[in-house]
């Protein structure tokens, strides 16, 4: 898979994303907008459509220095994609839903 880096995205949040890297697959279908939105929000800690199971693991790894977050979020045009951050690697990975 051949992924593309944006270099310059900041946000200010509860953690640092670290480097930001997209897909291909995701960079060619996804809406920019819709992703920058994500990532603000998954930096701010609101996980979006993810499991009560899944949204209590990331508040339990978000106490911890170097937990994995994930969140689940949708473009404007329903295709389904995840931003998951590997804190111990300070990346941020956006991919598509079926990606995993």
């Amino acid at each position: 898979m051949k992924a593309f880096h944006l270099p310059t995205f900041k946000v200010e949040g509860k953690f640092p994303l670290g480097v930001v890297i997209l897909g291909s697959d995701a960079a060619d279908v996804l809406l920019t907008k819709d992703v920058n939105a994500a990532l603000k929000r998954h930096a701010q800690g609101d996980w979006g459509a993810i499991t009560r199971e899944e949204r209590k693991r990331n508040e339990q790894e978000l106490a911890r220095a170097n937990g994995n977050l994930r969140s689940a979020h949708r473009d404007g045009n329903g295709i389904g994609f995840h931003v998951t951050t590997i804190r111990t690697m300070y990346v941020t990975f956006v991919s598509l839903a079926d990606e995993r």
